[in-house]
């Protein structure tokens, strides 16, 4: 027996208030887990991938009820993203943050093969908090970098102590190197004296200003006590391992990084627009040559990355793959270059070693970990010993 038209409506607008009611309910729900669970996801999100995005870390940092402890959580994951975006973190916050809690942190971060992590560390290590943190700032003197040498200098010439007169002096050994004359204007602020070293000074004035930076010393060492030393050789830096990828090479050909295990590698994020990527090729063209088997380069281009993924350059995203293919290899002809050259499409690749700014080099081991990471040229000389370092 059919129901009355009458009940038939009844039955429709019981059961659409049901469901009204059930997704109401569904919303309420949604609405008041998400406070709970939406931060603890991201969370979770950002310490699993191998891109997080840098807003997102920056939203949990403001957010979480322990920022601290998620920084911590973020170091150990032992990714280049997540722990550059830890110290920056912790450098954002410097003078807020219980920095007590930090310092274990911050003065490993002094030995992360990431050049980034290693300067912003230098910039905000508390050296009143503790007298370890003076010599592991002097350590890095004997880096072989001379960007962290420079970096260490310029801390120290922040805010000089009469302990670092000893350590300038020791520095004064190599006359003509920006170094000692580094050294020498951090001599200047301690003691108000000026024997005429500077950049633009002529060799003979540099010889004749160590020689009274020297006799100084002499007769008054013993108003500058101090136990601090440069160590005879670099310390050893952390290592990280190396992120596989796979990118296809000019001829088409698939090329895996893993694929170069038990091979020194290293990885140049470099573009055809950028002058000072153009400018290292030469070198690292005798590098590949003169290293043969015993080293693989690997030059990755961004030329047809994301906007977002590299600074410096508006238009470096103009053409389709194929225009972009082209171009790289006819720039590679041109240069003559001898070493594998990849096209980084999406930017993947380029986001992971975090490489928005080029040329960025990346030394990896034999044993597939990450020795040093930086940005900008070296000369030839310091690229080589950074290659003769790497086990």
């Amino acid at each position: 027996m059919t129901a009355p038209p009458t009940d038939r409506n009844r039955i429709f607008v019981s059961r659409r208030l049901r469901f009204v009611a059930l997704v109401a309910l569904v919303v309420v729900m949604i609405t008041a887990l998400r406070p709970w669970w939406s931060p603890a996801a991201t969370r979770r999100a950002v310490l699993k991938s191998d891109t997080p995005s840098a807003e997102t870390v920056e939203e949990l940092v403001g957010s979480v009820e322990d920022p601290i402890r998620f920084v911590e959580e973020l170091w150990k994951t032992e990714k280049i993203p997540q722990r550059q975006y830890a110290i920056n973190a912790i450098a954002s916050h410097a003078k807020t943050w219980d920095q007590a809690r930090l310092q274990s942190l911050v003065l490993e971060a002094l030995l992360d093969p990431n050049l980034n992590v290693r300067e912003r560390a230098i910039s905000v290590l508390d050296v009143d908090a503790n007298p370890q943190c003076d010599q592991a700032l002097v350590n890095l003197l004997a880096d072989t970098d001379p960007e962290v040498r420079q970096m260490v200098l310029f801390r120290l010439r922040r805010r000089p102590k009469s302990e670092y007169a000893s350590v300038a002096i020791e520095l004064l050994r190599t006359p003509n190197s920006p170094l000692s004359q580094s050294a020498a204007s951090l001599l200047r602020r301690l003691t108000g004296l000026d024997f005429g070293i500077r950049i633009r000074a002529d060799s003979n004035t540099i010889v004749d200003g160590i020689a009274k930076w020297q006799q100084w010393w002499s007769d008054n060492r013993g108003h500058f006590p101090s136990n601090l030393s440069v160590p005879a050789s670099p310390l050893s830096l952390t290592e990280l391992s190396a992120r596989d990828f796979r990118l296809r090479d000019l001829s088409g050909r698939p090329v895996r990084l893993s694929e170069f295990a038990g091979r020194k590698v290293l990885l140049n994020f470099w573009a055809t627009w950028c002058p000072p990527c153009q400018y290292e090729i030469p070198d690292l063209i005798r590098l590949q040559s003169d290293y043969g088997k015993e080293l693989v380069v690997l030059g990755i281009s961004a030329d047809a990355a994301p906007h977002h993924h590299t600074h410096g350059h508006d238009d470096h995203h103009d053409g389709g793959t194929e225009d972009v293919h082209e171009k790289v290899s006819r720039f590679a002809e041109t240069y003559g270059i001898n070493y594998r050259i990849m096209i980084d499409e999406s930017g993947d690749v380029l986001n992971h070693y975090m490489s928005t700014q080029l040329p960025t080099t990346v030394l990896i081991d034999t044993r597939g970990n990450i020795r040093r990471r930086f940005t900008g040229i070296r000369t030839p000389t310091v690229l080589r010993t950074m290659v003769d370092e790497l086990p």
